[in-house]
């Protein structure tokens, strides 16, 4: 997908969260002219497309702000590492809602996509191969049920830490993301 090729909407929608370039051509995202909708494909590790959802971008669209296809969720696992292992923690994970934030926060440290903010059992799984686990939903109230459900469910098996920021993860900076990693656990 060529990036101009997109609608000015959902240009500006990714550029908020700094995807573009490099990072778009590599996240496979693209663009659906006849919804008028931001393709956003979730790959498994073999870079089979597994799942995908159309954001809405529109406000003219009244409909809901995901579609997707009949998939169980709760067998999905998105994750994401940095491709170099300079700097990478071992043992610490980062839980997000979002797509386009486990895509940001993913060039940073092992990152896992709720794809919403309810843990499913695979998920809670393929978690507990780590010590550490953080956080980071929205500051709102899906993100506060999203955080107790994580705890409830890995508490008994890592580390649970929640980062609680004004902006989605994806609205950072690569240097605000880096620095709220740090301050949330400081061998980041």
């Amino acid at each position: 997908f060529v990036f101009e090729d997109f609608s000015r909407e959902a240009r500006l929608w990714l550029l908020r969260a700094a995807i573009y370039g490099d990072r778009l051509t590599k996240s496979g995202i693209g663009y659906s002219h006849e919804l008028d909708r931001v393709v956003l494909p979730v790959f498994d590790e073999y870079g089979v497309l597994v799942f995908y959802q159309l954001r809405k971008i529109s406000e003219r669209d009244l409909g809901p702000k995901y579609l997707a296809p009949a998939v169980d969720k709760a067998t999905l696992t998105y994750a994401k590492s940095p491709e170099s292992s300079h700097g990478q923690v071992h043992g610490v994970v980062v839980v997000v809602e979002d797509i386009l934030s486990t895509i940001r926060v993913g060039e940073h440290v092992h990152t896992v996509c709720l794809l919403g903010t309810s843990l499913s059992d695979a998920q809670a799984a393929y978690l507990s191969q780590f010590d550490h686990v953080l956080t980071w939903l929205d500051n709102d109230a899906g993100g506060d049920k999203g955080r107790a459900h994580v705890q409830r469910k890995m508490q008994l098996v890592s580390d649970v830490t929640h980062i609680r920021t004004d902006l989605d993860p994806k609205e950072y900076s690569n240097k605000d993301i880096r620095k709220t990693l740090c301050q949330n656990y400081p061998i980041i």
